[in-house]
């Protein structure tokens, strides 16, 4: 899985970055990069599941420059820190939290 910006993503759709913006808000009601960095988020709980995976890998997996601004938005957007989180999936062993992941961000849909 690899990270895509907006711009890439707008390119590949061939259209500018600006006609991009524009048509995914009208489409979506938010701008791309704010759908975009709800759903790495989304992924980011995901991946919290995988006691294999560190918090600095997930970040990374996901684009953030490190596991603390990984940390910050995720506490954020989850009213909870990825350890807290992480903690609590695996001490009720839930598998409840499953939202969609939107794949037009990753090259695991091609």
């Amino acid at each position: 899985m690899q990270y895509r910006s907006v711009a890439t993503v707008a390119g590949e759709a061939g259209m500018s970055l600006d006609t991009f913006r524009r048509a995914f808000r009208a489409t979506k009601g938010e701008p791309p990069a704010r759908f975009q960095r709800r759903q790495r988020l989304v992924m980011g709980a995901n991946l919290l599941r995988r006691r294999e995976l560190t918090l600095k890998q997930i970040a990374s997996i996901l684009g953030f420059c490190d596991d603390f601004h990984f940390s910050k938005a995720f506490k954020a957007q989850h009213a909870v820190s990825p350890s807290g989180f992480r903690e609590r999936i695996l001490r009720l062993g839930s598998e409840t939290f499953s939202p969609e992941i939107h794949s037009a961000w990753t090259d695991e849909s091609r």
